[in-house]
């Protein structure tokens, strides 16, 4: 079994309440959040909107030592974007959230790939 450093396992749980806090401000704006269970991968969560717009969501705590505006300090990987996933950045010093402009613009939207929900089942569709 693996030791995990007490290093880890703080920046672990910074991690995990900087998610919980998004997971209540996403439901405080309309949207139904369904986490990664897993732990790992290039998403955090999956939300999808009042409208049923789905959004792939990478949660970070943002760095405020830079100023007032925060900076995130790791970009979205190129898979991320590949993947149309969005960042959604975390204030550690007043527990709001905020969505993160990507210098690309593909966040405009705050989505990736399009996705419609069958208003007559609970499944969600790709649209190609």
């Amino acid at each position: 079994m693996k030791h995990i450093k007490n290093e880890d396992l703080t920046l672990k749980r910074k991690g995990d309440l900087a998610e919980h806090y998004a997971i209540v401000w996403l439901w405080k704006q309309g949207y139904e959040v369904f986490r990664n269970c897993g732990s790992t991968g290039k998403v955090d969560m999956v939300a999808v909107n009042p409208s049923g717009e789905v959004i792939l969501i990478d949660v970070k705590t943002l760095n405020y030592a830079c100023g007032l505006n925060g900076k995130n300090k790791k970009p979205r990987t190129p898979c991320q974007k590949d993947a149309g996933i969005v960042l959604l950045g975390y204030n550690p010093n007043t527990n709001e959230c905020r969505w993160v402009r990507h210098r690309d613009g593909s966040n405009s939207s705050r989505s990736g790939k399009p996705f419609k929900r069958n208003r007559s089942s609970s499944q969600l569709q790709l649209v190609i």
